[in-house]
């Protein structure tokens, strides 16, 4: 698997950003409908790619519906990302937009933009500056690795729009026929365990994300928070499954 900073791809952002922004500020935007999706696809039994890429705890407090506590970070984090995806939405079609990849009976997920139905792209905004890909978070890469692996592209992007700077980066993640093969089989694996959690309460076996710790919303009532707490405290950090 290849991480790398693809200045093209950042160059092109750039211009497209530009063009759009004057074509708006001359014309407006008579032509753009803003419409409510309806899903395509029936949901079954599917997990979302949220469900698998975050703590897996997080999911077992949602369904064992126990109450959450949003800390105002974390909402302002949901905001800069809500405009984030929007921003990199905003320059492609509304078919290219939010588009639905799928494991069939296994997981589904929504990616920002599938770029000409042939690349995906997750737009992200950061207040760090990202200057090698150790810099990005895991969830970012898990995020679309797995939509890399569930579309069955070679490749996808990474939009990085940091908050301060206004900068925008495009970090490619490339991936070949055995990684993606890999990963969607990771998927359906993470997806076992976790039925096999939530059925028989055995949460012990589930690989939990003390690195969320400080913005989860079940913090304070996850049935692991002592662990993880710990955990989080003593920066420990050890291999993801779904990011090997």
């Amino acid at each position: 698997m290849k991480i790398y900073l693809d200045e093209r791809k950042t160059d092109e952002l750039r211009k497209k950003l530009v063009d759009k922004w004057e074509q708006i500020s001359l014309y407006g935007d008579p032509h753009r409908e803003y419409i409510i999706r309806e899903e395509s696809h029936a949901r079954g039994d599917e997990y979302h790619v949220s469900d698998l890429i975050m703590c897996p705890m997080k999911k077992i407090c949602q369904v064992s519906g126990l109450p959450r506590s949003v800390a105002k970070r974390a909402i302002t984090m949901m905001l800069s990302g809500i405009v984030a995806q929007k921003l990199i939405q905003w320059l492609y079609t509304l078919k290219e937009s939010e588009y639905e990849a799928l494991i069939v009976g296994v997981a589904v997920g929504h990616v920002d933009v599938f770029e000409s139905f042939m690349y995906p792209l997750e737009a992200k905004f950061s207040r760090k500056k990202i200057l090698k890909r150790e810099d990005l978070p895991q969830y970012w890469c898990r995020q679309l690795v797995s939509y890399i692996s569930m579309v069955d592209k070679e490749k996808g992007w990474i939009i990085v729009i940091n908050i301060f700077t206004s900068d925008i980066m495009a970090w490619c993640i490339e991936m070949n026929e055995e990684e993606r093969s890999s990963q969607r089989k990771a998927i359906t694996e993470a997806v076992k365990t976790l039925n096999y959690a939530i059925n028989t309460k055995d949460y012990l076996k589930l690989f939990i994300h003390p690195s969320e710790y400080d913005f989860c919303q079940y913090r304070y009532v996850c049935p692991r928070r002592g662990e993880c707490k710990a955990r989080a405290t003593r920066k420990i950090v050890k291999k993801d499954p779904l990011n090997s």
